[in-house]
């Protein structure tokens, strides 16, 4: 006798609806395909402007190089008589760094900035930490190899 002869007809109406039920549910739970991520924002180049740091203007140069989202930066600070390098990762229209250095002792700078202007500027926020506590601040910079 068959399993489905041993069921009233009633009982075999409801298990073949609990089937199509859960067949159909298990299809709705797949999960859709992740949208493609957005293209890094193209940040290599050479780049001149200035830090503003506890309101001090400090003129720097900057120097990007890029492989997909992964940066390293090269940042100089000629009053300071700083050079320091950093990696970084660039999104759709934004970036992120860190940015180790020895000025009176051992820091690093944090960096989450913008590409502005079709390209030709950077701006953003920085936070620096070292033996003389946390500062805060901002940068801008102008492309100058476009």
């Amino acid at each position: 006798m068959s399993f489905a002869r041993a069921l009233p007809a009633r009982s075999t109406t409801h298990l073949l609806v609990l089937i199509l039920v859960l067949v159909s549910a298990s299809a709705c739970a797949r999960s859709a395909p992740e949208p493609p991520t957005p293209a890094a924002a193209p940040l290599a180049g050479e780049y001149t402007g200035s830090l503003s740091v506890e309101g001090n203007l400090l003129p720097a140069s900057l120097t990007i190089a890029q492989d997909g989202v992964d940066l390293r930066l090269d940042l100089s600070i000629p009053t300071l008589g700083a050079s320091a390098q950093g990696t970084g990762v660039a999104h759709a229209d934004r970036f992120s760094a860190s940015v180790p250095y020895e000025i009176n002792c051992p820091g690093e700078a944090s960096f989450e900035g913008r590409l502005e202007e079709d390209g030709r500027l950077l701006t953003g926020s920085l936070t620096a930490r070292d033996c003389d506590g946390t500062m805060t601040g901002t940068f801008r910079f102008s492309r100058q190899d476009l």
